[in-house]
């Protein structure tokens, strides 16, 4: 699914639709203007606000507003906690480069009190 996905952001021409050009499943949520994939486990609906260019890199931000979220209970461990290894997500380094993704460590929360001594 990921490669799939991947091509959803080619340009393409506003008469054709990215999702069934590259074989993926819509599904729409909560009255949301924008489709999202029917698969994927964790769904963000994102509502533009402005854009930012920073001049220093040339590049410009975008800041959105979350308006709907939602994510499978199949991926919910008993603690509540969100198991992404368990929902088979990929994770994205820069713009084409896909990644698994595996739970290697857990640790508390983090308090000034708990702090272990680390030796440099």
């Amino acid at each position: 699914m990921a490669e799939r996905a991947h091509y959803t952001s080619a340009k393409f021409n506003d008469d054709i639709n990215e999702f069934e050009r590259c074989g993926l499943e819509t599904e729409y949520l909560s009255g949301f203007p924008a489709p999202f994939v029917k698969k994927s486990p964790i769904k963000i609906g994102m509502r533009y606000l402005e854009s930012l260019k920073i001049e220093k890199n040339q590049t410009v931000l975008v800041i959105g507003e979350l308006e709907t979220l939602s994510i499978s209970g199949l991926i919910i461990d008993d603690r509540g906690y969100i198991n992404l290894q368990k929902g088979n997500i990929c994770g994205i380094g820069g713009l084409n480069q896909y990644y698994t993704l595996k739970k290697k460590y857990e640790y508390p929360y983090a308090r000034p009190e708990k702090t272990p001594e680390f030796k440099r």
